[in-house]
């Protein structure tokens, strides 16, 4: 983990806030329905943007980034988010020389974001 990345409880503080706003923390069953689907389109999307990165495919590898930054901020993950629309838009932009060191980045942070909803959950229940 790099020193300016958040610890796992500042994302499940952020998560949790969002997760109330929206009514997530009065019912855990749908909380926990909710943060399943989550973590599956997260992945989904993360193993998109890995598996272009391989192929090196910008495009596929932009539109995956692009579906994990919107996917990453409609519950509150901001730091997946913005690593995701930072990468989106590199890709875009033809600056390339950094992409490698950002994927692993995204990967590293989806962990962080999986363990705080599995934790949150947790709670909740």
């Amino acid at each position: 983990m790099d020193s300016s990345d958040p610890s796992e409880t500042d994302v499940a503080a952020e998560i949790l806030g969002r997760m109330n706003e929206i009514g997530l923390d009065e019912d855990p069953e749908t909380a926990r329905d909710v943060v399943d689907q989550f973590i599956e389109t997260v992945r989904a999307y993360l193993e998109a943007a890995v598996a272009a990165q391989g192929r090196g495919d910008t495009a596929g590898l932009a539109q995956a980034a692009h579906k994990l930054a919107g996917t990453a901020l409609t519950l509150g993950a901001s730091d997946l988010g913005q690593r995701a629309a930072k990468l989106e838009a590199d890709v875009q932009g033809g600056h390339l020389s950094t992409v490698d060191v950002q994927v692993e980045a995204l990967v590293a942070a989806v962990g962080r974001v999986e363990a705080a909803t599995r934790a949150i959950v947790d709670r909740l229940s």
